[in-house]
């Protein structure tokens, strides 16, 4: 449905069978929908001459025809209906395992507590504002720059994320510290210049050489894992950062707008 998948794979590499590629998944994916998602757009815009922010909204109206009505219903209910018990399981699961919550408290959380709140956005503009607002604040983050700062992390990058974050899923009996020696709490230069270091390919305990069951890049991209990644990091804030400034600014004028319409209704 979107790119904001990456909260499901720790459930879904812990369920999945050993011989099942995760690179070749995701790549193919990603991909696959990438495609649809263009000739989606394509299609809708050789459709309609605009469109509203929501096109299932457009697609759904009275002036579009039976069968454009009933196949935005379905993909509604098949696309993101059939979703929301996924990730009701997807939420418990991760609870569950990085043992956040009790077996009861996680079916409470991810079951039954966002029932208990949605319904009184049901009505409204309140529930489309907080989704607008979340999807800058929340899901843009932890969908794709927190995944991105634990990456670095793994990679040898001291404070990119607290230490209390990785301290609980240390073992020191399994794993070994690819911390960079010199410095736990380096400063803002040392840490940027750690993030576009090349990995040393000679050098076997540098963790920009180790090869993980992901396999997120070629062999040949390996040792510049982690300046993708931080170059990736730096895109993605830029990208949220001017989107809660055009969705402020939005807001802002359209707030204003309507308080000018209030007030010369009133004092007419």
């Amino acid at each position: 449905f979107n790119y904001a998948f990456v909260v499901i794979i720790p459930s879904w590499v812990n369920e999945k069978r050993p011989e099942v590629s995760v690179h070749k998944t995701v790549w193919i994916s990603t991909i696959f929908a990438t495609t649809l998602y263009i000739v989606t757009g394509w299609m809708g815009a050789m459709a309609y001459a605009s469109a509203t922010g929501n096109i299932l909204t457009t697609l759904s109206n009275a002036c579009s025809p039976n069968v454009t009505r009933v196949s935005a219903f379905l993909f509604a209910f098949g696309m993101i209906g059939l979703g929301i018990p996924f990730m009701s399981i997807v939420v418990r699961y991760s609870l569950l395992v990085g043992r956040v919550c009790t077996p009861q408290w996680s079916q409470f959380w991810a079951v039954f507590f966002p029932w208990m709140g949605s319904w009184l956005f049901y009505q409204g503009g309140l529930f489309n504002e907080l989704i607008a607002w979340s999807g800058d604040l929340a899901i843009g983050p932890v969908n794709f720059v927190l995944p991105l700062m634990l990456t670095l992390t793994a990679l040898g990058v001291s404070g990119m994320v607290p230490r209390s974050w990785t301290s609980r899923a240390a073992d020191p009996e399994t794993h070994k510290d690819f911390s960079f020696p010199r410095d736990r709490n380096p400063s803002c230069s040392e840490m940027v210049g750690d993030a576009f270091q090349a990995g040393d390919g000679s050098s076997f305990s540098d963790p920009a050489n180790t090869r993980t069951a992901a396999e997120p890049l070629p062999q040949e991209l390996q040792r510049y894992h982690r300046p993708i990644a931080a170059v990736l990091c730096i895109l993605l804030l830029l990208i949220i950062i001017t989107s809660i400034a055009t969705h402020t600014h939005h807001y802002v004028t359209a707030r204003s707008l309507s308080h000018a319409i209030n007030y010369f209704e009133t004092a007419r």
